[in-house]
């Protein structure tokens, strides 16, 4: 409901869209994310700002020459997006479970069985589905923040809203519904900016743009112009697709995942383990992206024991490559001048969106530390 509502609306504007506010929205999305998902913004920007470091690895999107390699050929193509997510947020995560070392089991049995939610149930929590809906939306509109960033938003939000968030990690209904709801409302939220401004939301979105461009159909303003039958189309198939996977989910895959779950941790980490590292090669068949990989899950590891936010720098690699052409492009347009990003009437609006982004984490963080400290006086 979200894309066929917001996409339209988005597609007129996007069509006034030049360089500078392409620039500029990523700007927009890399600070509110660093604001949303950091214990501080300092933390996020510091984060993001890794992640852009990182995305300028490899050739000069203009020129071809390589930079920052260090002499390593193999960093000519740059650090791949999709081993360096793996590594951050799948295999940091199997490190942590090894270490902690408190269960046998990823799920207890008991908290396996409270783990099916009725429709009675869902709808009891309704607060939580719809904020977790809406993160998920607003998440998923924000070019390259995806899934996993809305899944662990939402959850944090819902743990910090709840009654109980002690009992979170034990398979009580909000954890699953929070970050479920979320990780499903992203995705009618990733394609609206893939459909109007041919960004990407997220790796899915991307492939699908790449499978559009195949046949002769480029996702951006033009699409809604020229091709407003196919945009009608994936809006069907979505919401065909999400009916379908209703029905398989409750006959069918509930039954495998609570299984799955059920498997000893010596057993299951070592298998997920081995499914990443074959997945990771499989992208290129390059064992370059199998030290990519090793060297992110460390860092992935390091970030979780410290508390350093993840999502900010995911982010700042996907969208770099993007930020630095869009900057590039529109400084050789303008003849070197920055005047135009912020003279022209969309990017006076992304600046202040950003502007407010930041005063709000600001304002909100306070009033949560005023709230704490209340409670425990």
């Amino acid at each position: 409901l979200a894309l066929v509502i917001i996409a339209p609306l988005l597609g007129r504007i996007s069509l006034k869209f030049q360089t500078y506010e392409y620039f500029l929205l990523g700007v927009f999305g890399l600070t509110i994310i660093s604001s949303l998902t950091s214990k501080s913004l300092l933390q996020g920007i510091a984060s993001a700002s890794l992640g852009l470091m990182l995305a300028a690895v490899g050739a000069d999107p203009l020129s071809g020459v390589a930079r920052y390699t260090f002499g390593i050929a193999a960093l000519d193509g740059g650090i791949g997006m999709l081993p360096a997510m793996i590594g951050l947020f799948v295999i940091s995560e199997i490190f942590a479970q090894i270490s902690e070392a408190d269960s046998e089991y990823v799920f207890e049995s008991g908290a396996m069985d409270s783990m099916k939610i009725s429709l009675k149930e869902i709808l009891s929590h309704w607060k939580n589905l719809l904020r977790s809906s809406l993160i998920g939306i607003v998440i998923g509109i924000l070019p390259g923040a995806g899934g996993t960033i809305a899944n662990l938003f939402a959850y944090d939000q819902a743990k910090k809203y709840s009654k109980y968030p002690e009992e979170f990690g034990t398979g009580i209904p909000d954890g699953i519904i929070a970050p479920e709801s979320a990780n499903n409302a992203v995705t009618g939220g990733a394609f609206v900016p893939m459909l109007t401004l041919g960004i990407p939301g997220n790796s899915v979105t991307a492939i699908l743009m790449a499978g559009l461009m195949l046949h002769g159909l480029t996702p951006g303003p033009g699409l809604f112009r020229d091709n407003i039958g196919v945009v009608y189309s994936i809006f069907a198939s979505l919401f065909v697709a999400n009916i379908v996977m209703v029905i398989l989910f409750y006959a069918f895959l509930i039954r495998f995942f609570k299984w799955a779950l059920r498997v000893p941790k010596k057993i299951l980490l070592p298998v997920v383990v081995l499914m990443a590292v074959a997945g990771t090669y499989n992208i290129r068949y390059s064992f370059n992206d199998l030290w990519v990989l090793a060297i992110f899950s460390g860092m992935g590891f390091v970030f979780r024991r410290t508390g350093f936010p993840i999502s900010p720098m995911i982010l700042g690699l996907i969208l770099g490559p993007i930020m630095e052409g869009a900057l590039r492009t529109g400084m050789m347009r303008s003849g070197g001048s920055i005047m135009p990003f912020f003279t022209r009437p969309w990017s006076l609006g992304l600046i202040a969106l950003t502007i407010i982004s930041v005063c709000f984490s600001g304002v909100y963080k306070r009033f949560e530390e005023r709230k704490k400290r209340a409670l425990l006086s």
